[in-house]
C-alpha cells in the first residue's frame, strides 16, 4: 500500500483564511480583466483572449468543467452561461476552493469533465508529466485542456520549473491537437519583465511603488501592446505561453 504523502504543488507560511470569499472574487475579476496599472497586464490580457478561443473549441453541451489549482477561479465568470458542473481542486483549503488535493492525484472518474483548467499551476508540480496525465485521464473524449505555464519569470514561493513550447509539446503527447500560443511576443515580454523587475526592486518602498504604478507601469504596458509584433516567430522574450489541447 502506499503510505507516501501527495505533496502539494507550493507551502505557504500565510495563515489559510477559507472564509475571506470577497478578496478572492475581487483578485479573480483583477486577473480577468487586469488595470493597466498591473504590471503583468500585457500577458494576462493575452490569455483571456487565448481562453475564449479553447472555450470555442469545447462541445456545444452545457460543460463539466475541473479547475485544477482553481482557488481564485478568473475564469468562471467567461463559463457562466455554458457550465453544468464546476469543480475547483487545490492544494490549500482557501478563497473558492471545493476539494483539497493535487493535480497528479485527482479523486474523479475517467472521462468526467468537459473542459479542464490548469492556469499557472505547472511551474508548482512535483511531478508535470504526472499532472498532465491525471488531466487527460479524466477529460471525456473531445474535452479540452486550457494551461497556461512560464517559460520566464522571476522565481515565486517554491517553484519547480519552467517551460518552452518543445516541452510543452512532449507533456501534450497524448493529446490528438495542441496549440501553444505565447502570451505577448519578444517585446511585449521584455516589458512586462521590466515591470515585474521594478516591482521586485521597490516592494519595501511602498510610496516609490505607487508612483511607479501610477506612471511607468501604464506606460510600459501601453508600449508593449503597441510595438509587440504579431509575428509567431518573435517569441523569444515571451515570458508566458497558453496551450489548448484537445483529447
Amino acid at each position: 500500500m502506499d503510505t507516501e504523502p501527495h505533496y502539494t504543488y507550493y507551502t505557504s507560511s500565510a495563515p489559510i483564511n477559507p472564509c475571506n470569499i470577497e478578496e478572492a472574487l475581487a483578485s479573480s475579476r483583477e486577473r480577468l480583466y487586469p488595470s493597466i496599472t498591473d504590471e503583468d497586464y500585457l500577458t494576462l490580457c493575452e490569455r483571456r483572449r487565448f481562453f475564449l478561443e479553447a472555450l470555442r473549441r469545447c462541445p456545444s453541451r452545457p460543460l463539466r468543467i475541473l479547475d485544477v489549482g482553481g482557488r481564485l477561479q478568473p475564469y468562471r465568470e467567461l463559463l457562466a452561461d455554458r457550465s453544468i458542473r464546476y469543480v475547483a481542486i487545490d492544494p490549500i483549503l482557501d478563497s473558492l476552493t471545493d476539494i483539497v488535493g493535487i493535480g497528479e492525484y485527482l479523486p474523479f472518474r475517467s472521462e468526467s469533465f468537459d473542459l479542464t483548467i490548469c492556469a499557472q499551476v505547472l511551474t508548482y508540480a512535483n511531478n508535470p508529466f504526472l499532472l498532465v496525465a491525471e488531466i487527460y485521464r479524466v477529460l471525456r473524449p473531445r474535452g479540452v485542456l486550457f494551461l497556461s505555464a512560464p517559460a520566464f519569470f522571476p522565481r515565486h514561493h517554491d517553484e519547480r520549473w519552467r517551460f518552452l513550447p518543445d516541452g510543452l509539446r512532449i507533456l501534450m503527447l497524448g493529446f490528438s491537437s495542441t496549440d501553444i500560443h505565447p502570451e505577448g511576443n519578444s517585446f511585449s515580454g521584455i516589458c512586462r519583465t521590466a515591470n515585474v523587475c521594478l516591482r521586485l526592486g521597490l516592494q519595501h518602498h511602498p510610496f516609490l511603488w505607487w508612483i511607479a504604478s501610477t506612471t511607468v507601469i501604464p506606460l510600459v504596458n501601453l508600449l508593449g501592446r503597441m510595438l509587440d509584433s504579431p509575428s509567431p516567430s518573435n517569441d523569444h522574450c515571451t515570458t508566458n505561453y497558453s496551450v489548448i489541447a484537445v483529447k
